[in-house]
């Protein structure tokens, strides 16, 4: 069994326990979906640990780090040969729907009104003709970051730039929105710190808060952004362009 079914069910346990009272948990708590071709019995998750509950109602933050699809390149038994991607299809679609259960919880209980999820990659997609376990190589176990050249490891755009979504408590009028500026992973803690109108650590950050992309009243100020990457014995890096970030 991988981590995803597992963690997913426990990510749903937690989002009950911090769900506003007046909300009652869902029937199905602690499930998620099964996936299309394969029936199988929902994973049950442990208790939560004495005096790690949360509060209903109360503030939280939670990060989902998923190992899909990273190589080596496995799905959970009932998602294997469920997409027509193979190893890398199976393994993304397991992931899809979790994200979707995720969500899901989120509606029933009333908390995606007030809450804001970010999804993205920390990397581009493996593009490798090859799962990580050995073996011949298989050209569908890689990914593919179209149109951009490269991969993960590579300071081409294929290695680097990812898609962001960003759902939930956004305002009305940037719901459905494309926006094309440049940011990093390291603005997503200067970003939610902003958010929820706390000051930031006393610190120097990489990071900056884009929490004004998400309106038409963001203050442009300018970065320089330098990526550098030392993978095995090849160094590379690149310098973007003086961009406005909010």
């Amino acid at each position: 069994e991988t981590l995803t079914p597992r963690y997913t069910s426990k990510v749903l346990q937690l989002l009950d326990a911090v769900a506003p009272t007046s909300t009652p948990p869902t029937p199905d708590s602690g499930a998620w979906p099964d996936p299309p071709v394969v029936q199988s019995p929902n994973p049950s998750p442990a208790p939560l640990p004495p005096g790690t509950k949360p509060a209903p109602g109360s503030p939280w933050y939670l990060y989902v780090g998923y190992e899909e699809s990273h190589v080596p390149l496995f799905a959970a038994p009932d998602w294997q040969n469920t997409s027509r991607r193979g190893p890398y299809g199976d393994t993304t679609q397991q992931m899809d729907a979790s994200i979707g259960a995720i969500l899901q919880k989120l509606r029933d209980t009333g908390m995606d009104k007030n809450t804001l999820v970010v999804f993205t990659s920390d990397n581009g997609a493996w593009i490798d003709p090859s799962n990580g376990l050995g073996g011949d190589a298989n050209p569908m176990a890689g990914g593919s970051n179209a149109p951009f050249r490269g991969g993960k490891g590579s300071t081409w755009e294929g290695g680097m730039r990812e898609p962001a979504v960003v759902w939930g408590a956004i305002p009305p009028d940037a719901a459905g929105d494309t926006c094309m500026e440049v940011t990093s992973m390291m603005d997503i803690m200067p970003t939610f710190l902003d958010l929820a109108g706390v000051s930031l650590p006393s610190v120097p950050l990489d990071g900056k808060s884009w929490a004004g992309l998400l309106n038409t009243t963001a203050v442009q100020r300018q970065r320089r952004h330098v990526a550098r990457s030392r993978y095995i014995s090849e160094t590379t890096a690149a310098l973007v362009r003086n961009y406005p970030l909010a």
